[in-house]
């Protein structure tokens, strides 16, 4: 259940993202670039992000909305992973929705983010920070690829990314 005017807005917090320490040169690519990248990130996606502004400028076009970000199952080595919902201000308990990413070096020394859907009805899991952090005890293994709706994050400059999904083929649900 989609909200028009919502995911723009909020998929604008992620994709303008700005990073720091982080170096476009393809040959700088090894193992603790690759770590240092994606930890940072991580860092910078993690956290709660609203539309509070936007949402009172423009109430007939988007509502308020939150969003939050938070880094799951930090013992394995293929990620980061972040759980992701999204619900409206005032009725948090209640998100439209909930996903999980997976963050990913590219082979150009960008960043891609890929999206998974959760198994079953994503209302029953209990978000990480609400509970043990277990994501209800989902595993990686589980999730539902959204082919279509990775995020790729291009360096940009020594300190920054832009990002955007390829294509037009991820559906809103």
């Amino acid at each position: 259940m989609g909200v028009p005017g919502t995911i723009p807005a909020l998929v604008g917090l992620t994709v303008g993202l700005a990073v720091t320490g982080c170096s476009p040169g393809g040959d700088r690519v090894d193992g603790r670039f690759r770590r240092s990248t994606l930890e940072t990130v991580k860092t910078w996606m993690t956290g709660t992000f609203a539309n509070h502004r936007q949402a009172a400028d423009a109430p007939d076009e988007f509502h308020d909305t939150r969003l939050v970000h938070v880094p799951i199952w930090d013992e394995r080595d293929d990620g980061p992973w972040i759980y992701v919902e999204q619900a409206h201000v005032g009725d948090e308990s209640r998100p439209f929705v909930q996903r999980v990413y997976r963050l990913v070096i590219r082979p150009d020394g960008g960043v891609a983010s890929e999206v998974y859907a959760l198994p079953g009805n994503p209302r029953s899991i209990t978000a990480p920070w609400r509970g043990n952090g277990s994501l209800g005890g989902v595993h990686p293994h589980e999730l539902i690829a959204r082919p279509g709706c990775t995020v790729v994050f291009a360096p940009q400059r020594s300190n920054a990314f832009s990002g955007a999904i390829v294509g037009q083929g991820c559906p809103s649900d």
